[in-house]
């Protein structure tokens, strides 16, 4: 690949990127190939997987004709699973904060 960067580190850096920012069962070695930092490339692409996946469950529930609202929690909850609320964590820290 162009820059010397081959498909075995891709790889190992987007599973670095999904085993830190979301609890989906991803093997990943941490530390020495797997750096937090070189992966950081992958969070985007992390963040729209399970964003996809909200939007999915979203999709999936108006798509059975519930109200708007619930089909909006579901896809909340979708994501909440996928993350283990590893955002809304941090807005709540926020709002301690203030």
């Amino acid at each position: 690949m162009a820059g010397g960067v081959s498909a075995k580190a891709l790889n190992t850096d987007l599973k670095t990127g999904l085993a830190f920012l979301t609890r989906l069962p991803v093997r990943c070695a941490l530390g020495g190939e797997g750096s937090l930092a070189r992966a950081a490339w992958t969070f985007p692409i992390v963040g729209a997987l399970v964003g996809a996946f909200g939007a999915l469950a979203f999709w999936g529930a108006a798509l059975v004709g519930l109200h708007p609202f619930v089909a909006g929690v579901l896809a909340v909850a979708a994501t909440l699973l996928v993350t283990g609320a590893l955002h809304e964590d941090g807005l709540a820290d926020t709002a301690d904060g203030f």
